[in-house]
């Protein structure tokens, strides 16, 4: 009986850790996979938990999830639409959540921690070689997405097989600061070196042909935050070398391709248009601004307060600012939670670093952390959290951040 009991338990075990490699290679390509594979973690997970009769996967973050967890379901109470915010809650959030425990227990070793970076790498350079094609021949050949912007060959703002170009940025800029946390480690391997170094460029090369100005400022702001933790030397030298080619760039770029790039300015019709977007959020959240108007219904609300339907004439939208949108939804409890469970987050974090001995495994820690810090700094220009690819590489970006420091504190520990 108890052969059966620890046999089950590693066949769940095989099937998260598959589960979840199949869940980050897919995550930018097809929401059907990425549903199939999270649903297959999530059921080997429940079966495992039930089996082991061991419910909690102990991280330092905990408390503060269950805490944000908890203001949402009292937004569900409170809500405007009890069947949207369940369904948002059960489907969306509570389903991501549960990738960052699954994350956080599975990737337990460092075979594991270099296979899903091998899969997410190899899954990032076949997006970076979908833009490219894209920017000379007009076509994605992942998923043959329409283009918005014009058919013409050697136009910017490539967006590969997501909807936008501006998600299209919002995944590539945190594995951008993680691959160069990798660039600043001095690895032992040529093959490796090599790799290092040059896979962070083809990353900023497709990042910068995205024109996604939010994910520029993520970006900037993730390498500033890396730079505390690697060596300054190395830091200095690349910062030098970024700031060659850019006046490079400004030197050698064609004038139709710089006038592309001002086309999307704060002060044009796009601008315009997010200042509108953030005054409706705000008369969202001062019309209910304990709980909000309830988790998810931002979009089945917003014509109630867009008042002047001649300004912005687009119909319902998200609010273009994650946290602008969370105050609506989940109200100052609901905010004030996730900003929490964040700084607890860097917090700890930053301070478990410092158990961790100098080395792959400590850059890839700070590299994880920069990853995250990026991402949130986007999302002050951008809905991601709320999008279920990007929002979901949040979530499972966290897990992986939580499960390297413990692995990494459990080698120390043994040393």
């Amino acid at each position: 009986m108890r052969l059966n009991r620890e046999y089950s338990i590693l066949v769940c075990d095989i099937v998260m850790e598959y589960a979840l490699y199949g869940l980050i290679f897919f995550l930018p390509i097809s929401k059907a996979f990425i549903e199939i594979f999270a649903s297959l973690a999530i059921l080997a997970f429940i079966v495992k938990k039930i089996i082991s009769k061991s419910f909690v996967v102990h991280t330092p973050l905990n408390k503060f999830i269950f805490v944000y967890l908890a203001v949402c379901i009292l937004s569900i109470i409170f809500s405007t639409n009890v069947q949207i915010s369940a369904r948002a809650f059960f489907f969306k959030l509570l389903e991501n959540v549960l990738i960052f425990f699954i994350v956080a227990e599975t990737i337990n070793s460092k075979k594991k921690m270099n296979i899903i970076l091998i899969v997410l790498m190899f899954s990032a350079a076949l997006i970076c070689a979908d833009g490219i094609f894209q920017f000379f021949t007009h076509i994605d050949f992942l998923r043959h997405r329409p283009w918005p912007y014009g058919a013409k060959p050697f136009t910017l703002h490539i967006k590969g097989p997501f909807a936008s170009s501006n998600d299209f940025a919002a995944y590539l800029a945190p594995l951008a600061i993680l691959s160069l946390s990798l660039f600043f480690h001095r690895f032992k391997k040529l093959s490796a070196r090599i790799f290092s170094k040059f896979f962070p460029i083809l990353l900023l090369i497709c990042l910068f042909m995205s024109l996604s100005r939010g994910a520029w400022v993520g970006l900037f702001m993730g390498v500033f935050f890396l730079g505390f933790f690697v060596n300054k030397k190395s830091f200095l030298k690349f910062i030098l070398s970024m700031l060659i080619a850019f006046i490079l760039l400004w030197q050698f770029l064609p004038q139709d391709k710089w006038n592309e790039i001002n086309r999307f300015n704060l002060a044009g019709p796009g601008g315009r248009d997010r200042r509108i977007l953030s005054k409706i959020s705000l008369e969202m959240f001062s019309g209910r601004p304990m709980f909000g108007l309830g988790l998810g219904t931002y979009m089945y609300n917003f014509e109630r307060f867009n008042y002047d339907k001649k300004a912005y004439r687009w119909g319902a939208s998200y609010a273009h600012n994650c946290y602008l949108q969370m105050a609506a939804e989940t109200g100052l409890f609901g905010l004030f939670s996730f900003l929490l469970l964040l700084i607890i987050l860097f917090y700890k974090s930053i301070k478990r670093l410092k158990k961790i001995e100098l080395g792959f495994g400590r850059s890839l820690s700070v590299g994880l952390l920069a990853a995250l810090f990026t991402y949130l700094i986007h999302s002050i220009f951008d809905t991601n959290l709320y999008n279920l690819d990007i929002g979901m590489l949040f979530w499972y970006l966290l897990g992986l951040s939580q499960a390297n420091i413990n692995y990494q504190i459990k080698i120390n520990d043994k040393i």
